[in-house]
């Protein structure tokens, strides 16, 4: 595949291709959310002022198609859309959110744990037939340049340790592995995940 691959900003129309990325690059979403995750997603993506917002989605596309995702903000977005994001949450689960609300706190209190001056990337994704061609290099190097503009001092992520690929590709671009820790989410789903960072100097 020689065409050049093309970044753009989110637009809401985007929420089938931003629900099918999200939960590539997050698979336990679906296991969590069950039948609803791809319109819990939609919905918060094409809602604004929260953390799953189009307004901090990057796609990559290549001939004009969206091949990959980047969904990516800086600490101060974080706290300021925190609470909103669970009220659309909320709001779209209503007491089902009840059977998951445990899970939930437990993963808001390891993921995404942002100090000042960080820029999280939150999620990375590229469709299977589009991987190979540098589109994951490209959309780890706009989180980079949105962190560099407005004077953020770390990038933070965090991946499943198994993810071998992910791994791999973070190491290469300079992040390190600062953390590992392991989530329940049920007696069946345990997952292992490190943390890692790249100063930005």
């Amino acid at each position: 595949m020689d065409s050049p691959i093309s970044l753009r900003k989110a637009e809401p129309k985007d929420e089938s291709d931003f629900a099918e990325l999200f939960l590539i690059s997050a698979p336990f979403f679906a296991e969590l959310f069950k039948e609803n995750a791809r319109k819990v997603l939609r919905r918060l993506f094409s809602s604004p002022r929260n953390l799953f917002s189009f307004e901090h989605v990057c796609f990559a596309e290549v001939s004009g198609e969206i091949a990959g995702l980047l969904l990516s903000y800086d600490a101060q977005t974080h706290r300021r859309e925190y609470l909103r994001t669970g009220g659309l949450l909320f709001q779209s689960l209503r007491f089902k959110m009840i059977r998951i609300f445990h899970v939930l706190l437990r993963l808001n209190s390891n993921l995404g744990r942002l100090g000042k001056g960080d820029y999280y990337i939150s999620n990375l994704a590229v469709y299977p037939r589009f991987r190979g061609i540098g589109i994951g290099k490209a959309l780890m190097r706009k989180a980079e340049e949105n962190a560099r503009n407005i004077g953020s001092k770390r990038l933070v992520l965090e991946t499943e340790e198994n993810n071998i690929v992910a791994v791999g590709l973070y190491k290469k671009l300079g992040f390190e592995i600062t953390e590992k820790f392991q989530l329940k989410l049920s007696k069946d789903l345990v997952l292992n995940f490190c943390r890692m960072v790249k100063p930005l100097g």
